[in-house]
């Protein structure tokens, strides 16, 4: 089985964060994980150089995850909802969505839908929050929290970015809080 750098060389014009058969692959044998109900492993068998393994905490968190993950390399565009791109909280409605969540369109409204999180207690799947200004009504910036021993996320950073991997706990301003919108109460 090709793996992506095989099929980079291979195919001009083709970006390392595009979807390869060796992906595709990966995804589906976390799928049939889903379907155990256990914790999945998330890996990057595929070598596209993104990070893993990650444990996920419930079948929804995995599924988050995993939708997130297949859009890396995706370009940010400004109200995006997919597939042809994303904005921050259009990738993460869109991810909650694929695991049959409805969660609001926009972050601010996102921050206030979800179950809070201790900072300490995040888990893969949960919403990781940014840039609450004074006069808004919530975050203006968020993303899924990936692998929280490296403090990554899943992000749709800024206009002329893709979809991608950074750090939360780095983030400049660092992060207002996490919620886990599968928990909420009704």
């Amino acid at each position: 089985m090709l793996g992506c750098h095989d099929l980079a060389k291979r195919s001009p014009g083709w970006r390392p964060a595009a979807l390869c058969w060796a992906y595709v692959a990966n995804v589906i044998a976390v799928a049939r994980r889903y379907a155990a109900a256990r914790p999945v492993e998330a890996t990057d068998d595929a070598g596209c150089g993104y990070a893993g393994p990650v444990q996920a905490p419930t079948v929804i968190a995995a599924q988050v995850v995993a939708y997130a993950r297949a859009h890396l390399g995706k370009p940010y565009i400004f109200g995006g909802t997919g597939p042809a791109g994303y904005d921050c909280s259009g990738l993460t409605m869109m991810a909650y969505r694929a695991a049959g969540i409805a969660i609001p369109r926009l972050s601010d409204a996102q921050y206030w839908f979800g179950a809070k999180v201790p900072p300490g207690q995040e888990a893969p799947g949960d919403l990781v929050f940014f840039d609450y200004k004074p006069g808004h009504s919530g975050p203006g910036h968020i993303g899924i929290v990936y692998d929280v021993p490296r403090g990554l996320m899943l992000v749709a950073p800024h206009t002329g970015s893709n979809v991608r991997v950074q750090s939360y706990r780095d983030y400049p301003g660092g992060y207002v809080g996490f919620t886990r919108p599968y928990a909420r109460r009704r």
